[in-house]
C-alpha cells in the first residue's frame, strides 16, 4: 500500500508543483523546480552519469543569482550518487525527517477544547507569522524544537507571499489561541486535482507544548482536507514531531533529508 501512495505521491505532487502567487514553475529537461518566494527542486530525472554535471550547473546558477535553493530527497530518489554530489556542490543537509501518511478514510484526530481558528486578516496573519518564526528562530539555534513540522519555506517571514495565499482556495493557514493570542500555528495545502493534504510548518510557542495545540492544529486541517475530498494527509516530520503523529494515525512511510544551497556571502 505505502508504495502505491508514494508513486502517486510523486506524479501527483512532485512532478507536476502547482505554482502559487509569487511562485512559479520552471522545467527543463532533467529537473522540476518552484521559484520566487523560495526556491525548492521538486523532482528529476538523470542518471548517475550526469548527476555531477547537472548539480553543479544548478549551483553555479543559483550562486550567480546569490540566492538559497532546497532540494529535498527521500529514501526511494535515484540516481543513488545524487546525494554525493549535493554535498560536494555545497549542499547543507537539515536534520533529517520522516515523510508520513494519514489515509482519510480512516478515524481521523478530533480537536478538543481547543480555540483554533482560520487566518483570514492581515492581523491574523500577523499572529500567524511570529510564533512560525520564533519556532524558527529557536529550531536554528539548538536543532531541537518540539513539534514541528518540516516546511518547503524556511523563510517564514515574508509576510508577502503568506498574504497571498489567504485568497488561494487551495491553501489554509490556521492558528491555535490562548486569550485571544496566538501561541500556534501550522499550513495546509491541498492541491487542486490531487488525492492529497499536505501539513506545512505546525508550530507551537514552547511554553503551550505538551497542551494539545499541535494535536488540534493537525485534527483541525484532517478536517478540512477531508471535507474537500482528499484521500491522503501528508507531512514530512522531524523526529520530535514523529511520535506525536504516530499517535494520531500517521504511518511513517520513508525517510528523507532537505539540502539546502545557502546564499553565498
Amino acid at each position: 500500500m505505502m508504495k502505491n501512495i508514494i508513486k502517486l505521491y510523486d506524479s501527483e505532487i512532485r512532478a507536476n508543483p502547482v505554482a502559487t502567487p509569487g511562485l512559479k514553475v520552471i522545467r527543463d529537461a532533467s529537473i522540476t523546480r518552484m521559484e520566487g518566494a523560495f526556491n525548492f527542486v521538486c523532482s528529476w530525472k538523470f542518471s548517475d552519469k550526469t548527476a555531477q554535471e547537472v548539480t553543479h550547473n544548478l549551483a553555479k546558477d543559483f550562486r550567480q543569482r546569490s540566492e538559497k535553493l532546497m532540494w529535498r530527497v527521500y529514501e526511494h530518489d535515484k540516481p543513488d550518487n545524487l546525494e554525493a554530489c549535493l554535498r560536494q556542490e555545497g549542499f547543507i543537509p537539515e536534520p533529517r525527517g520522516t515523510f508520513m501518511v494519514l489515509p482519510l478514510d480512516r478515524k481521523i484526530p478530533e480537536i478538543i477544547s481547543h480555540d483554533i481558528r482560520q487566518v483570514k486578516t492581515a492581523k491574523q496573519l500577523k499572529g500567524y507569522l511570529a510564533v512560525a518564526n520564533a519556532a524558527f528562530d529557536e529550531e536554528a539555534s539548538d536543532n531541537e524544537i518540539s513539534n514541528h513540522e518540516v516546511s518547503n519555506n524556511k523563510d517564514t517571514g515574508e509576510p508577502d507571499y503568506f498574504q497571498s495565499l489567504l485568497s488561494e482556495p487551495d491553501y489554509a493557514l490556521l492558528s491555535g489561541y490562548v486569550d485571544d493570542e496566538p501561541v500556534a500555528s501550522g499550513l495546509l495545502q491541498i492541491p487542486s486535482d490531487t488525492s492529497f493534504g499536505l501539513l506545512f510548518a505546525g508550530s507551537v510557542l514552547p511554553e503551550y507544548r505538551r497542551q494539545g495545540f499541535y494535536r488540534a492544529l493537525v485534527a483541525a486541517r484532517a478536517k478540512i482536507a477531508r471535507e474537500q475530498g482528499c484521500q491522503y494527509l501528508t507531512t514530512e516530520a522531524y523526529d520530535s514531531s514523529r511520535p506525536v503523529l504516530e499517535k494520531l494515525g500517521f504511518i511513517p512511510v520513508e525517510r528523507e533529508t532537505t539540502w539546502v544551497l545557502p546564499i553565498m556571502k
